[in-house]
C-alpha cells in the first residue's frame, strides 16, 4: 500500500468477517464505491485453482467492478501455509 500512496493513489484496506467471502467482498466494494477490487492468488488448489483461487474466481464472475488478481511467486511463498 505504501507504493500506491507514494504514487498518489488513494488506497484503503478493509477487513470484514462473513461466512461467504465472495458476497462480503462484492457488497463491501459496492457500499464503499470502490473503483477496483484487488485480490491475491496463492496457487495452491488443483488446475483451475493453480491459476486463480476459487474465491477470487467467484468474485470475478459475480461483480461488475474490475478485479486485479495479484499472484506472488512460489519463491516468496516458500514455507507458507495458511
Amino acid at each position: 500500500m505504501a507504493d500506491a500512496r507514494s504514487a498518489r493513489v488513494e488506497v484503503r484496506s478493509l477487513h470484514r468477517c462473513n461466512s461467504d467471502p465472495c458476497h462480503a467482498i462484492i457488497e463491501t466494494a459496492e457500499r464503499e464505491g470502490c473503483d477496483l477490487i484487488v485480490m491475491g492468488s496463492h496457487c495452491e488448489r488443483g488446475f483451475t485453482g493453480a491459476l486463480i483461487g476459487s474465491e477470487t474466481m467467484k468474485v470475478m464472475t459475480h461483480t461488475t467492478r474490475p478485479v486485479l488478481v495479484y499472484r506472488e511467486s512460489e519463491r516468496s511463498h516458500a514455507g507458507y501455509r495458511a
